[in-house]
Parts: structure tokens; sequence; C-alpha cells
């Protein structure tokens, strides 16, 4: 998945150009590998999620788990991580 947007990176808005390779795992599990870059920004983000999506025959796309390890780097050499877990919810 390639993608292009405007973010707000350190409290300024740039256009971020992104590519988001997937690989599933099995029927339940994927594995995407999200590389951010930002223009006219000295950072790039690399993002690694382990994606769970229980199949209840009933609510298929009802229930959507996300859990990820994301990596900051600025051109000055400085990086921070953070790691993060989104769901998703349809009622």
């Amino acid at each position: 998945m390639l993608s292009s947007d405007t973010q707000s990176v350190d409290s300024s808005y740039s256009n971020m150009f992104g590519i988001a390779p997937e690989l599933k795992l099995t029927k339940y599990l994927v594995l995407r590998d999200t590389f951010k870059t930002y223009m006219g920004v000295p950072v790039n983000k690399n993002r690694i999620s382990l994606i769970y999506t229980p199949q209840f025959k009933k609510y298929i796309e009802n229930l959507w788990f996300e859990f990820g390890v994301t990596q900051s780097y600025y051109e000055n050499g400085a990086n921070n991580s953070s790691i993060d877990f989104y769901t998703k919810f349809k009622l």
C-alpha cells in the first residue's frame, strides 16, 4: 500500500509519503511494516504492526485489534520509540 497525505509533525504540517507492505500470516493475523517520510521535515518513521481480526460469522469486520512498535529517526542522529495499541468495534 502506498499513501500520501498531509500530517502534523512536531507541531507543523508537512506532506507525507508512505509505503506499507503486508504479510498475511494466518486467516486472522497480518504483519504490516509501514515506512513514512515527511517532505521538508528531517524525520522518517518505521512502524511494525501485528493486526488481529477475528472473523465471527455474524460480525465480519466488526472487531479489529492492532499492536504496533514505531521508531522515529531524525537527521541529527536522534531517535525515539513508541508502542501503541488500536482497536475498532462496530456495534
